[in-house]
């Protein structure tokens, strides 16, 4: 088994639909808009398939958005909120078969034609396997997150794939995939009084065992006040098996950059284990520093599908 990479060929993107009145507030209509541009823009690509609270929400969005080359598959499982790149399930592929060749289920997304599992019939039960972690909103941030955490299990029903969990807190985001075996994150994101309480070795060790890894290179910081603990998809993405993207201030007074330089010294200290090759690292320069009510935001180019 293995985790694609997010470059490789896929076949859907999966989105969950806005809803939350009490953390969007006022801006809930303007981010729904928003969420109908990005699903017109991926239907241009591939398939997307979205998470909604009923089927009135399902007629609704249907009749709004245009017919596209690509379909739209609205499945009513509920949700608390949109972030469904970090709650939703790790899809794990069987290496040799047809549908890991073609990697053809999205690794994770961020962010319905109603459908039923036999529409999946293409990537067998042989072939998909979904794994899950536990999921309480980014160390127990911003509740309620039971129904979030439920939606690994509900996808592999509708999916009629094999399922596993794990114990552990752990969100998508907070991992990233070179789909040969090696795997990203930072510290934070693994280690906390609202997260997991054993060593990091160890915690590499089950997370390992669980996503089938053979190495977890855990990169020390995450962006200043990043409310996910440091996500590595707002710090550093493969773009191929042994290249990687990192972002990096250009001031060398931001908050972030000596942070980001021990991420580098990380990065750049890998060997491969068999070949002793190493990484390839691109700079990317963060976005000029914004704040909101006083804080810096975590501004990044990588935070991408």
């Amino acid at each position: 088994m293995r985790i694609p990479a997010e470059w490789e060929s896929q076949r859907s993107i999966w989105l969950s639909y806005p809803h939350n009145q009490v953390h969007w507030g006022d801006r809930l209509e303007a981010i729904r808009l928003l969420y109908h541009d990005l699903i017109q823009l991926i239907r241009k690509y591939q398939r997307v398939d979205i998470l909604v609270q009923s089927e009135d929400v399902a007629s609704e969005l249907e009749a709004e958005l245009n017919p596209g080359p690509y379909p739209l598959i609205c499945h009513v499982i509920p949700t608390d909120d949109i972030w469904i790149r970090d709650y939703g399930p790790f899809f794990m592929l069987m290496e040799g078969s047809e549908a890991s060749a073609h990697a053809e289920i999205s690794a994770h997304s961020e962010a319905s034609a109603h459908s039923e599992a036999s529409a999946y019939a293409e990537v067998s039960a042989e072939s998909l396997q979904i794994t899950s972690f536990e999921f309480n909103a980014w160390g127990e941030k911003y509740p309620p997150w039971q129904s979030d955490n439920q939606v690994p299990k509900r996808l592999s029903t509708l999916l009629a794939a094999p399922y596993s969990s794990s114990p552990l807190i752990l969100e998508g985001g907070a991992m990233e995939f070179n789909g040969r075996g090696l795997a990203l994150t930072t510290a934070a994101c693994l280690n906390g009084e609202k997260r997991n309480q054993a060593s990091l070795p160890e915690l590499c060790q089950q997370i390992d065992s669980s996503l089938s890894l053979d190495e977890l290179l855990v990169l020390p910081h995450g962006l200043y006040g990043d409310h996910t603990d440091g996500h590595i998809d707002n710090v550093a993405r493969f773009i191929s098996p042994y290249e990687v993207l990192l972002a990096m201030p250009e001031n060398s007074s931001s908050v972030n950059y000596q942070p980001m330089q021990a991420n580098l010294h990380k990065l750049k200290s890998w060997r491969h284990p068999k070949y002793g090759s190493k990484l390839s690292i691109q700079m990317v320069p963060c976005p000029e520093p914004q704040k909101f009510n006083a804080e810096i935001l975590p501004l990044s180019y990588l935070n991408f599908i």
